[in-house]
């Protein structure tokens, strides 16, 4: 079964395998050019027993999510739903999940920006007040790969709100598009801390899929209720535009072996977190992450240090 699920996979995306041709094949594999080492002699090979990848000249395990990433240049998110479907759900006779992701006839997200948040003292300062246990490099390079950047007070979008004004503006990135984007108050006079783009300005509703999904690259995967906190783990950790999760994003999670849940140490964080286990435990192995602080972005270095270790 395994071996048919595969093959309709590398046939439907026109991908060459070889199953007794090259001088690599093998009973129980199928064999294909590896995308990570460039070859064109059918390296890389694919056990259909253990379901797993392998290729002879670069060597080591590949997850077949990310040999899918690198074959078919798709993002982690549609590339872990195949994976489910054609390399882990073999096993399954119903078909894999659709996370249902509600697109809008948006055609270009107008994200709200003054510029460099580099360039502005007043938001620079805010946000590096966040991080402060980073190094200046690491947080430059945090600023660039999420494209952060901020408004002024004098800030207006194309249809003259300044809802957006003096605030620090996180894109939603889906698959390399900015689809999305949530703005945080950087002066501490505004009544709602955060505030997300509204519903019509969105290419795709931000409740619908988890932040920062192009940046997961293992079956292990911590969640958050907030973007400090997802960019204080960084890497394998996504979050879900607080405490209220989606239909959407629990689907989303069932392509995880394991899922660590670190929301905040409140009673709505502590709730959530129940309730999202209660869903997943059956497809994955959960654990709920207790913080000595509120949140993870507030707690010691040492134990953000900790919690990154679990997820990278």
């Amino acid at each position: 079964m395994s071996r048919d699920r595969a093959i309709e996979f590398f046939e439907q995306y026109s991908v060459p395998y070889d199953e007794n041709k090259s001088e690599h094949s093998r009973a129980g594999w199928i064999q294909i050019c590896c995308p990570f080492c460039g070859d064109s002699a059918f390296h890389l090979g694919y056990n259909t027993e253990g379901n797993y990848f392998s290729c002879y000249r670069c060597g080591g395990g590949k997850q077949s999510y990310s040999v899918i990433h690198e074959l078919l240049h798709c993002g982690y998110v549609d590339a872990k739903r195949m994976a489910m479907h054609y390399f882990h759900g073999a096993a399954r006779s119903s078909p894999m999940p659709q996370a249902g992701i509600t697109v809008s006839s948006v055609s270009k997200v107008e994200l709200p920006t003054s510029g460099s948040i580099l360039q502005n003292k007043e938001a620079y300062l805010y946000l590096r007040s966040r991080f402060k246990f980073m190094s200046a490099f690491e947080f430059k390079e945090m600023v660039r790969n999420y494209r952060i950047t901020y408004t002024d007070s004098i800030y207006q979008d194309s249809k003259g709100s300044s809802a957006q004004a003096n605030r620090i503006i996180f894109p939603n990135i889906l698959s390399g598009e900015i689809v999305s984007y949530q703005g945080r108050d950087y002066t501490g006079m505004k009544k709602a801390k955060y505030l997300t783009a509204k519903k019509e300005a969105e290419k795709i509703f931000c409740k619908s899929f988890l932040w920062n999904m192009d940046n997961v690259i293992t079956n292990t995967i911590m969640v958050t209720e907030g973007v400090m906190d997802c960019l204080t783990v960084g890497v394998n950790c996504v979050h879900t535009h607080g405490v209220e999760f989606t239909r959407e994003q629990v689907l989303a999670l069932y392509a995880f072996d394991r899922v660590y849940l670190a929301f905040d140490m409140d009673q709505p964080g502590r709730l959530a977190c129940k309730r999202l286990a209660a869903l997943l435990l059956h497809r994955c192995k959960v654990s709920i992450v207790n913080l000595s602080e509120h949140d993870i972005n507030t707690c010691p270095v040492s134990e953000i240090l900790e919690l990154r270790g679990l997820v990278q």
